[in-house]
């Protein structure tokens, strides 16, 4: 039970580092996208090839990173990530209650956690995967705050 806890840790630790900015305060929640990042609230994100970006980032849709496309980390909500064969992902492939279809090259781990079931995979391809009713607890206060969420361009760029 001890190694699933720090494995659920590690992975809400892993998505809380890969998503774009994101606070809430009186009036809701706010995702702060940077100039370099992709974000829908409801709808997919496609990064088409030649592209480069920070985060592709889908709250209630899929992520498709095309061939020749990069990304550092690439988030899907409610929706898959597809990485196709010669599109890149830096870092780190999260779904939440979707898959991570991957053929190209992800470089970090993949985190997929779709009804009690969390499955992580590390960068050298070592698996975790476990059923946890706390991780099910956790995504979904995470996401009913995403519901709220309201993207906005960060201000300070």
């Amino acid at each position: 039970m001890a190694t699933q806890t720090r494995a659920l840790l590690a992975c809400l630790a892993s998505l809380a580092v890969a998503m774009p900015a994101a606070a809430r305060d009186r009036d809701g929640c706010h995702v702060t996208a940077g100039p370099d990042d992709v974000v829908a609230k409801s709808g997919d994100v496609v990064i088409e090839a030649g592209r480069k970006v920070e985060s592709a980032m889908a709250l209630l849709g899929s992520v498709t990173i095309k061939r020749g496309a990069v990304v550092k980390t690439a988030i899907a909500v409610h929706g898959d990530v597809v990485v196709e064969k010669g599109a890149t992902v830096e870092e780190t492939v999260v779904t939440i209650e979707g898959k991570a279809r991957v053929e190209g090259t992800v470089k970090g781990s993949r985190i997929s956690a779709h009804g009690e079931e969390v499955e992580v995979v590390g960068e050298n391809g070592d698996r975790v995967s476990f059923s946890a009713s706390l991780a099910r607890k956790v995504l979904a206060e995470v996401l009913v705050k995403l519901d709220g969420c309201a993207v906005v361009p960060n201000p300070k760029q």
